[in-house]
C-alpha cells in the first residue's frame, strides 16, 4: 500500500491500530488475527494475507500491524501506510462493495494506483480485499495477495474470505468490550471501598454474559468458512446468511440489544432449512417431524437457523456407516421443542458434560464452539438446551424455548 511516511512511523501506526483492539494482558486478538491471516492464506494459496486497520476514527489513513507470508511462513509488520488522498479510488471502493474482488490489480481501475508504489515492487497481480465491519462501521480490511499475474478469483474464495473476515469483526467487538470489562473491574474495586459491591457486580455480571456469547459466536463464520468444498451457490448461501448472522450476534453482544426482532414461527424457519439439512447429512438419512404450525418462539428466524444447523453438523459429524439424523419439533405444555438427534458414537458422561464449554471438542480440526454457540443464543432468548447420550447408541440435543 501507498506509504508517505518513515518505514518506523509506519511501525507506530500499525502497533497504534492494533492497539486500540488489544486489551493488557490479553493476547487473544493478536492470536486470533494470525490464525485467521494463516487460515486463509493456506485455504487460498494466496502469497499474502494481512490485516489492516484505520490508524484512528478520520478513516483516512490504513495501515498493517499483521500481514503472514505463506512462502516464508512468517508474520509480519508490514510496515506501509495507506492514505486516502493518495488513492481515493480503492477507498471509494473499500467503503462501497463487501468484497473487492480484483483480477488484474495493475489494471482495474480501483487499484491501478496503486500500481508503482506498492503493488509492482511485491510483484502482486490480484486482490481479494473484504473490509471488517464492527456495529455496522468498517474499521480495517482483510487483504489477500496474489503473486505472479492476475487471477480469477472464484465464488467459493470469495465466500470462504468473507466469512473469514466476519470471523475478525467479532474478534475485534470482543476484544473491545473486554476493555470494557477491565475497566469495570477497577470499579468494582472502588465502589467495593464506597459499599456499592452488589451494584457493581450487577452491571460486570452483564457485560460478562454478553462477552461470553459474542466469544461463542466465531463459530458462526468459522461453520460458514468450512463449507467451501461444497457448491458455489450453497457457499453464496452460507455467506449471505452469516454475514447477515454476524451483524445480528454484534447487536446481541451489546446492552442495547437494537430493533425488536419479530418471534420466529417455527414451522417456517425449520422448512426452510430442510433441503440444507438433507444436503449436509447426505448420504445419511434423515428422519424429519415438525409439528409445530403457527407456533412461535422468542428467538428470530435466522438464530433459529444458526442453532438448528450447529446441532445438525454435530450429529452428522457423530454418525457412521448407516447411521441416521433426526429432526423434531413439537409443543409440549408451554414450551416448544426442537430435538437433533443421531444414532452414531454417543458420548461419555464426562464428555456430554463439557460439550457446551467454548473451545472443547473431541474432533481432529474441530474449533469446539458450534455447541457453545447453541448455548449462547438459546440462554439469551430465554430458552434451554439439554444433552441425552450414551455411548454405542447416539445422542439426542434437545432445545425448550417458551412458546409465545
Amino acid at each position: 500500500m501507498v506509504a508517505n511516511v518513515s518505514r518506523r512511523d509506519s511501525l507506530d501506526l500499525a502497533r497504534l491500530a492494533i492497539a486500540r483492539f488489544q486489551v493488557e494482558g490479553d493476547d487473544g486478538p493478536l492470536r486470533a488475527i494470525r490464525h485467521a491471516t494463516r487460515t486463509s492464506a493456506e485455504k487460498l494459496d494466496c502469497a499474502r494475507v494481512g490485516v489492516w486497520l484505520f490508524v484512528d476514527d478520520t478513516k483516512r489513513a490504513i495501515t498493517a500491524p499483521m500481514v503472514f507470508d505463506l512462502a516464508r511462513q512468517t508474520y509480519d509488520e508490514d510496515g506501509q501506510t495507506l492514505h486516502e488522498e493518495l488513492c481515493p479510488s480503492y477507498f471509494q471502493a473499500i467503503r462501497e462493495h463487501r468484497t473487492l474482488v480484483v483480477s488484474d490489480a495493475l489494471t482495474d481501475p480501483r487499484t491501478r494506483e496503486l500500481a508503482d508504489s506498492y503493488l509492482a515492487s511485491r510483484r502482486i497481480g490480484a486482490l481479494l480485499d473484504v473490509p471488517i465491519y464492527r456495529l455496522g462501521d468498517i474499521v480495517g480490511i482483510l487483504c489477500h495477495e496474489h503473486v505472479g499475474g492476475p487471477r480469477s478469483w472464484t465464488d467459493a474464495e470469495c465466500a470462504f474470505a468473507t466469512s473469514v473476515a466476519d470471523m475478525l469483526a467479532v474478534v475485534l467487538e470482543g476484544a473491545h468490550l473486554l476493555g470494557h470489562e477491565r475497566e469495570l473491574r477497577v470499579l468494582e474495586r472502588h465502589a467495593a471501598e464506597a459499599r456499592h459491591d452488589e451494584s457493581i457486580a450487577r452491571i460486570a455480571g452483564a457485560i460478562g454474559h454478553d462477552i461470553n456469547n459474542l466469544l461463542a459466536v466465531i463459530v458462526a463464520a468459522t461453520s460458514t468458512a468450512a463449507s467451501v468444498g461444497a457448491s458455489a451457490a450453497v457457499i453464496r448461501d452460507a455467506a449471505e446468511r452469516g454475514a447477515a448472522l454476524a451483524k445480528e450476534l454484534l447487536l446481541l453482544a451489546r446492552e442495547e440489544s437494537g430493533p425488536s426482532r419479530a418471534p420466529a414461527s417455527v414451522a417456517l424457519a425449520l422448512e426452510s432449512l430442510r433441503s440444507v439439512i438433507d444436503q449436509l447429512v447426505a448420504p445419511h438419512p434423515l428422519d424429519w417431524s415438525v409439528d409445530v404450525d403457527g407456533v412461535r418462539v422468542p428467538a428470530d428466524a435466522q438464530e433459529l437457523e444458526r442453532i438448528t444447523l450447529n446441532l445438525v453438523k454435530n450429529a452428522r459429524d457423530a454418525i457412521v456407516d448407516d447411521g441416521r439424523v433426526s429432526v423434531r419439533a413439537f409443543v409440549d405444555d408451554e414450551r416448544v421443542l426442537i430435538e437433533v438427534g443421531d444414532t452414531g458414537r454417543g458420548m461419555s458422561p464426562a464428555v456430554a458434560q463439557r460439550v457446551f464449554d467454548p473451545f472443547f471438542t473431541t474432533k481432529a480440526g474441530g474449533s469446539g464452539l458450534g455447541l457453545a454457540t447453541v448455548k449462547a443464543l438459546v440462554g439469551r432468548r430465554g430458552g434451554r438446551v439439554s444433552i441425552e447420550s450414551r455411548e454405542g447408541h447416539g445422542t439426542t440435543f434437545t432445545v425448550a424455548f417458551p412458546r409465545m
